[in-house]
This record gives C-alpha cells, structure tokens and sequence, in this order.
C-alpha cells in the first residue's frame, strides 16, 4: 500500500484517539498544521479514508485491508454506527479486493473478516460473506475454542440464511472434540470459555477435568489471574446452575471462584457487578440450586463496591430492578440509590419503568426516608399520569400505600377508570391489587372523600385462594381438635383469612362450638360476626407464599404487610402470617412449636397468667 496513505490512516484513528491525553495548547496548536485536515466528524475521517481507495490504492495487500476495516470499525463505533460505509464506491472496491484474496486467507484472516464486516452490518447474504462462510465451513476442523464461540456469538446476532443456519447446528457438535483435544487445560480464559459449552459434552470425565483443572489452577495461583477471567468464570458457572448434571458435584468449584473473586472485588466495575447480579438473579427466578450461586455474603459485597464506586443512574436502577425480582432488600443500597439518584435533573429524565422500580424498592423494605416532594413532582404530574395504564398506576398507588403514602388525584384517576372493560382485561393479580388499594384506602386512609369504583362489578370476578389442610391439620392437634379452629373466614371489605383460633390467658384455647357459647351465633363466615368478650383473644392467620418474604432478610415485603395491617385495622384483631414454605420445611415436631412462637410474637399477653 501507498506510504502516504499508511500515514493518513495512522493520524485518522490514532491522533483522534491522542486528543483525550492532549493538554490544551497542544492540542490547538496540532489542529493549526496541515494535520488538520484529518481531524474532522468520525463520517469524514471514514469517508476520506474510503475516497483513498477509490483514488489510489490499487496494490492493497491482505494485511493492508484487516487495517483498513479495523480502522473503520473503530470509526464507525465512535459514532455509533449513525452513517452507512456500504454505498461508497471506496467500500465496494474493498470488499471486491477481499473477495479476491480469500483463497490467500488462513481460518484466523477469515474469522477476523467476517467479525469486522458483520459490525458494519454487511449482510450474511452478501456473495463476500456466504464465500467467507464456506471457508469456514470446509474448515471446520481447523477451528479452535476461542475461534468457535465467537463465531457462535456472531451468527447468532447475523441474519439467516441456510449457510449461517448449518454453522449454528455444527458448531457446538465440534466442541466435544475440542475440549478433549486442543483445550490448553492450563489456561483460565481457555478454562472459562469451555464452561460455557461444557452442557454440550455427555462425558462426565471431560467435565471433572474442567472443573478440577480450574480449581487447581485457582488454589495454586488465583493473585496472578485477571479479575475479568474470575468474573466470566463466575458467570459460566452461573449458567450451569439449572443443569442438575453439572452442579450436583462441583459445589466446591464454585465456593473456590466466588472466594478469588471476593479477594479482587474491589476491581470489579460497577458494569461487572451488574452482570454478576444478573445471573446470581436468573438462578433465583430459575428457582434451582439457588445455594449454587446464591451468597447473600457475595451480594453485598457486591453492593458495597457499587456504592463506592458511585454507579450511574442507569446501573444503579438496573441493579434496583433485578434485586427487586428475588425481594433482596439492603439498606446501604437504597440509601445511596435515594441520595445519589432521586434528585430533580433524575427525575425530569427517569422513564416510567424506572420510577417503578425506585417505589418498588422502596416499597419492599418499607424505607420512608425519601425527599417525597422530589418524587412527587413526576408522579402527580398529570401528562405523565395520562400516559400510564390503570395497571401501572395501580402498582405505583399500592407500592406508596405501603409507604404510607396515598395521593386523591392518583386514587381518584384509578377508581374512576375502572370499568368492565378494564376489568376483562385484568389478570389475577391485577384483582388482587385493586382489592388491596381499596382495603387500605378504607382502612388506614379515611380522609379520602373521592369516587370509588363500582364494587358490584368488581365482585362479579372470583378471587380464587389457596388453602393449605396440613396447616389446618396442625392447628387442631396443637389446639386440641377441630372445635378450636374455623378456616375459609371473609371480611366484609373482600380479605381472605385461612384460619382463625380463639384464646385465653394462659395460652388456653377455646372451642368455637360449645353449647353455651355464643361465638358462633350470628356467624355465617365473616370475621365481623365472631362475638367473643374482651377477655379473650381472636388470632386470625394468613398462609403467605415464600414470594410474600425478603429472600435475605425473610421479612414480610411492604405490599404483603400492607395486607395484615388492613386485616387487623379493620376486625380489631391480631393477624398471623405464616410463611407456608419455611413452614413445609420444617420437622413435623417442630410445626407446631412454630406455630405458636408466631402467636406469642404477636399476642405476648397471651401467656400472662391470670
């Protein structure tokens, strides 16, 4: 290639990118020389390079070309791929001269092609690609690990078309092969690579030997391993989590990565926390083997280095939103995110999904140290209330209900738009939250005087509840038998009570149904109808999902306690939550010691003496 055209390109890419280290003076005086010229927009600097081509480069070498595309896919990245290389006549010669020099091309030069052309969004369909693709093809051999995922990586993102849909199925059946041939079992990057491909391999001794090799190499050594190598490894093993076949026995795999990279996790980004979190989340959701991954330890220290690495909005909510999905609840977290992130230039920018997840969070912890008046401002704006589905303003108006916070514009918005149509495309939970607002409304917030919705209406729609008989069951042999315990109880504003029992001082139970007692007398299935004298206690209990708890703290979420505090405001008794899967799993001789540790909690006097 032409000298001359070599220097333009070294000062298009390498002196754009020296003007961020350039002091002041410097810099002016560089763009007052004949350098000029080539300090312009990414479009021009891609442009003039393109124009060289058409104009003087006729004896390009391979070499000559991946510099070219190299260069121009960095441009291109810099401006965020805003303008198309694809029309220039420049860019056509290239690829014509690419097409010319692929018979010269090894399984690397075609690998890098392909990469680079894909990035400027050269189509799979194109005569360079589908050529670029055969020779891979007829290669596929040749190929090493590092080679095969980013292949894998790249047609996935490419369209289809037959040649690129073959690689897809062919690709991951070589990795096997690979894995017990050219794998360097010495090398972690290698290592962590052959972790994301190992569901592919049926051989269990091929896998012990990955997971043995990555241990060894971590006890002998982990000081010298980069901290970006521990990071993928983690998140490899994270995707294994759900395949039972590769967990069962390499619990000690994981404990071992997670400890090297709690030595270094002070060099995690805030973008390398927020993937760990990612995949740490995904496992929880997955529900299966969340010990594998799951560290509540881990997760904080995760959190810590976030905070003193003062994350971005954006990172900062992302992170909110999917500890939100497992209910993990940390305070020093929320309170940076308040301090930090729910400010006036925020907020005028915050998008609604992101709104949803700072009351969320809130919500869950029931944290009230908020500067209300800053969220306010977008929550109570009208435009931005119009634009929310009843749905979201109901999650919006239940989230600060349990906050405590209820706003008559936001209430009387949702309780005037609910009609039958709405109500049709409600789903269940959707029922379940309107029913909730309206008991708390009724209950903690009687200054409300605004319309309401059309109850009768809302009644049409059956609200179906679970009912667990083994609770029941063990109610009456801690009791004494089925007289003390009635289950399926309403109240009159639509709450659901599994179970309620009736006691005495002492801890002594009473019977629902002896002859001379008149605490059944009016009672057709509503808490409201139960007629005891001051001198006993009614304790109603609520079955609660394991979702219904913090999956750290295991502590009521806001919205669920929302629930027990409108059950005890409206009856005047006390309300028991029982967390039905801590329950499950417990020894069956301990349930009922469980169980009435929960009633002491709630109701000490019970155990005074007379």
């Amino acid at each position: 290639m032409d000298r001359g055209f070599k220097q333009i390109l070294w000062m298009t890419w390498t002196l754009r990118n020296r003007t961020l280290f350039l002091n002041y003076t410097i810099r002016s005086r560089i763009t007052r020389t004949t350098l000029q010229n080539y300090w312009n927009s990414s479009k021009v600097n891609a442009t003039h390079i393109l124009d060289c081509i058409n104009n003087q480069c006729s004896d390009m070498d391979l070499k000559d070309m991946l510099d070219i595309l190299t260069i121009l896919t960095k441009i291109v990245n810099e401006d965020g791929k805003q303008f198309n290389l694809r029309n220039h006549k420049g860019f056509k010669i290239l690829c014509e001269k690419l097409q010319k020099q692929i018979r010269n091309m090894n399984v690397s030069d075609v690998v890098q092609v392909i990469k680079l052309l894909n990035f400027l969004d050269i189509p799979a369909s194109t005569m360079l690609m589908q050529n670029l693709l055969q020779i891979i093809r007829n290669s596929i051999n040749e190929l090493d690990i590092h080679q095969i995922h980013l292949l894998l990586i790249i047609l996935k993102k490419m369209e289809d078309t037959p040649l690129s849909s073959a690689l897809l199925i062919a690709l991951p059946i070589l990795i096997p092969n690979i894995l017990s041939t050219k794998l360097d079992y010495l090398n972690l990057k290698e290592l962590s690579l052959a972790l994301l491909y190992i569901k592919y391999v049926e051989r269990r001794d091929l896998t012990n030997k990955i997971y043995k090799s990555i241990e060894s190499l971590l006890m002998y050594d982990s000081r010298n391993v980069s901290v970006s190598t521990l990071k993928y490894i983690f998140i490899s093993l994270c995707t294994l989590s759900n395949k039972t076949k590769f967990v069962s026995d390499h619990f000690k795999t994981m404990e071992i990565i997670r400890q090297a990279l709690f030595q270094k996790i002070n060099k995690l980004t805030p973008t390398d926390i927020l993937e760990c979190i990612i995949e740490i989340c995904k496992n929880v959701i997955e529900g299966r083997m969340i010990p594998y991954s799951y560290n509540t330890t881990f997760i904080n220290e995760l959190l810590n280095v976030a905070i003193t690495k003062n994350m971005d909005p954006k990172i900062c909510f992302d992170i909110a939103n999917f500890l939100n999905n497992i209910s993990y609840i940390y305070i020093p977290f929320i309170e940076f995110m308040i301090n930090e992130h729910v400010k006036e230039d925020v907020m005028k920018q915050i998008r609604s999904h992101n709104l949803k997840t700072i009351l969320r969070t809130l919500s869950n912890a029931e944290y009230q140290s908020v500067p209300w008046f800053v969220l306010e401002n977008k929550f109570l704006d009208e435009t931005f209330i119009k634009k929310c589905s009843i749905q979201t303003l109901l999650k919006y108006a239940l989230d600060l209900a349990a906050l405590n916070r209820y706003y008559p514009k936001m209430l009387s918005t949702i309780f005037t738009n609910i009609d039958k149509k709405i109500l049709i495309s409600f789903t269940d939970l959707d029922f379940k939250r309107l029913l909730l607002l309206y008991q708390s409304v009724k209950t903690l917030y009687p200054d409300y005087l605004g319309p309401w919705f059309d109850k009768d209406e809302f009644y049409m729609y059956h609200i179906s509840e679970k009912v667990s008989n083994e609770l029941r069951e063990t109610l009456e042999r801690a009791m004494g038998g089925p007289q003390y315990v009635l289950s399926y109880l309403k109240t009159k504003i639509g709450h659901n009570i599994n179970h309620a029992i009736i006691m005495r001082k002492g801890g002594f139970p009473i019977a629902f149904n002896t002859y001379n007692s008149d605490i059944l007398a009016k009672y057709t299935h509503y808490v409201e109808e139960l007629q005891c004298t001051q001198e006993n206690f009614v304790i109603l209990i609520v079955e609660f999902p394991s979702v219904a708890y913090s999956i750290n703290t295991q502590k009521l979420l806001g919205v669920r306690n929302l629930q027990i505090k409108t059950i005890e405001k409206w009856t005047g008794h006390r309300c028991v939550s029982i967390n039905m899967k801590v329950w499950f799993n417990l020894p069956s001789h301990e349930r009922v010691t469980h169980i009435m540790q929960k009633i002491k909690d709630k109701y000490p006097e019970i155990m005074e003496t007379t």
